[in-house]
């Protein structure tokens, strides 16, 4: 009995430790050095500037995201930050889709605080 609870011992340990060594490392949101062509365009373009969604260059209810110089166009009126950040007396962004995920909000934001660099 007692080397059947041994056995079972070590194989109970050997799954532990083979499952938790599997286990990736999580993913860090890296918010440095951002610039709207290397990275910010390709969010606004999947989650805003689409055919599909409200901020394309045709956007005729909407303003334009589709490229920086448009965007710029928004910064000063806090509509990007405060509509992806879900803040009070903003339209929650993107509209009729889940929000934005934290790292993605965070990258959005920071370049915002950087100045908006190209």
């Amino acid at each position: 009995m007692n080397r059947y609870i041994i056995v079972g011992t070590i194989i109970l340990l050997s799954c532990l430790i083979a499952c938790t060594s599997d286990m990736e490392e999580p993913m860090t949101c890296e918010t440095t050095g951002l610039t709207y062509t290397n990275e910010i365009a390709a969010i606004f373009n999947s989650s805003c500037a689409n055919t599909a969604a409200c901020h394309n260059a045709s956007a005729t209810s909407t303003f334009s995201l589709a490229n920086y110089d448009d965007v710029l166009i928004e910064i000063p009126r806090n509509r990007i930050s405060g509509s992806i950040n879900h803040e009070s007396g903003f339209s929650p962004m993107p509209r009729g889709a889940s929000k934005l995920n934290d790292c993605t909000i965070s990258k959005i934001d920071q370049w915002l605080a950087d100045g908006a660099p190209e």
